[in-house]
């Protein structure tokens, strides 16, 4: 019986952090980045210069798009004063 009891609190707990762990990724077109987007490096670089958290390009339109964890917040005007001290991410839609 307590078996089940730890179990079944166990697996409560992970579903629990599962849904606090998956943030919905927002993507929005890179307003800075010119030209076709072949390799992520620039795209990138234009992102996180303009407080994204990453980019990835498209591979139709070879758009540079720019991702954050949505939260319906904007990311700021001004470029972050430091860069992030761990490699910055990238994901596919």
């Amino acid at each position: 019986m307590e078996t089940k009891i730890a179990s079944t609190v166990l697996v409560l707990l992970l579903l629990t952090l599962d849904g606090v762990a998956a943030a919905k990724m927002c993507h929005d077109p890179s307003q800075t980045f010119r030209g076709l987007c072949g390799h992520p490096t620039n795209c990138i670089a234009c992102c996180t210069n303009k407080g994204y958290t990453g980019g990835y390009c498209t591979t139709v339109r070879h758009k540079c798009m720019c991702t954050k964890a949505c939260g319906g917040e904007s990311p700021p005007d001004d470029p972050p004063s430091a860069m992030p001290a761990s490699p910055v991410t990238t994901t596919r839609a």
